[in-house]
C-alpha cells in the first residue's frame, strides 16, 4: 500500500513538473510573440539610416529598459523604423532639445508637440508618433470639478513650459497676452526645471489654484505624479489632447529630408502591418488613425 502511494506521489510530481515546463514554454512563446508584435528591432524594409534620438524619461513613452527591451511607444517606434539608431537620454528642459537640433546634424527629437522653443530649429513631420492628454491638478480641499472648457474660467494655473506644446495652453496664453481674460483661466509659466512637487507647493502656498499634468494612463501615473501629490491633489478629466511629433535637425538638409521620408514610410508600414496597434495596446493606449497619404 505504501509503495503504491509513493508511486502515485512520484507520478504526480512528474505531471506537476511537466505542466510547469509546458507553462514556462508557453509563456516564453507568448513573450516572443509579444516582442514580435511590439518593439521588434527590425523589419524587412527598415531604414538603414542611423539618427541619434534625443529623449527624456517619460513612462510608457520613452524609458530605456535594456533588460526587457521594452522602451515605450516613442523609442519602440524608433527602434522599428530605424534599427541602427542610437539613443541619447537628455536631462534638461526643452531648450536643451532645441540646442541638440541646432548642433547635431544627426539629431532626432521625440517627446514634444508644436512647442514654440522648437519652432524653426528642426524639420518636423506632419505624422504624429502618438498623443498625450492634458489635465489639471487641484487640491482635494478645493470643491472645483472640471465640467468642460467653460469651467476653467477663473482658475489660476501654474505650469512649467513643458506644456506649451498643448493647443489649449497656447490658445489660452495668446488670449491672456491680448488682454482677453474674460471666461478663461490665468496661466503663469515658470522655469521647466520646476518639479511637480514644486508646482504643488506653489498651489498650496496660495499663489495658484491648480497646475498642469498629463493623464495618459494608469501606468504613467506613479512616475509623473507622485503618490504624495495624489494624496493631496485631485486630477481632472482630460481637458486637451496634443500630438507628439517627430523632429529632425535641419543642419544637413539632405539627411533631414531622407530621415523624414523614412520615418513617414516606416510609421505607415507599422500601421498597416499591425505593429503600431499592438505596441500601443501593450502600453494601454489606442492609436489615433493616421491621416491619409498626400498625393505627390
Amino acid at each position: 500500500m505504501i509503495r503504491k502511494i509513493n508511486i502515485a506521489l512520484a507520478v504526480a510530481f512528474v505531471i506537476l513538473f511537466a505542466f510547469k515546463g509546458l507553462k514556462s514554454l508557453s509563456s516564453s512563446r507568448a513573450d516572443a510573440r509579444a516582442r514580435d508584435d511590439g518593439e521588434s528591432s527590425a523589419t524587412d524594409n527598415a531604414s538603414t539610416l542611423a539618427p541619434r534620438v534625443y529623449y527624456f524619461n517619460w513612462t510608457s513613452f520613452s524609458v530605456r529598459n535594456k533588460l526587457a527591451d521594452r522602451n515605450g511607444i516613442l523609442l519602440g517606434s524608433m527602434q522599428v523604423i530605424f534599427p541602427k539608431a542610437t539613443f541619447v537620454h537628455l536631462r534638461g528642459g526643452v531648450q536643451e532639445f532645441a540646442k541638440a537640433l541646432r548642433d547635431d546634424p544627426a539629431a532626432v527629437v521625440v517627446g514634444y508637440g508644436r512647442h514654440p522653443a522648437l519652432d524653426g530649429v528642426g524639420a518636423v513631420s506632419e505624422l504624429p508618433l502618438a498623443y498625450s492628454r492634458l489635465a489639471v491638478m487641484t487640491p482635494r480641499s478645493n470643491p472645483w470639478r472640471y465640467e468642460g472648457p467653460e469651467s476653467l474660467a477663473g482658475l489660476r494655473i501654474v505650469s512649467n513650459d513643458d506644456f506649451l506644446d498643448f493647443p489649449l495652453v497656447q490658445r489660452l496664453l495668446k488670449a491672456q497676452e491680448s488682454g482677453s481674460t474674460n471666461g478663461i483661466p490665468s496661466i503663469k509659466i515658470v522655469s521647466d526645471i520646476r518639479s511637480r512637487e514644486e508646482l504643488a507647493k506653489i498651489v498650496e502656498a496660495g499663489e495658484a489654484d491648480a497646475f498642469f499634468a498629463t493623464c495618459d494612463n494608469a501606468m504613467s501615473m506613479p512616475e509623473l505624479v507622485s503618490s504624495t501629490i495624489l494624496q493631496r491633489f485631485r486630477m481632472s478629466d482630460e481637458i486637451d489632447r496634443g500630438h507628439i511629433l517627430f523632429y529632425v535637425s535641419n543642419r544637413d538638409p539632405e539627411f533631414a529630408k531622407a530621415i523624414l521620408a523614412e520615418y513617414e514610410e516606416g510609421l505607415r508600414r507599422m500601421d498597416s502591418n499591425g505593429v503600431r496597434r499592438r505596441m500601443f495596446a501593450y502600453y494601454g493606449f489606442v492609436p489615433e488613425p493616421l491621416p491619409p497619404k498626400k498625393e505627390q
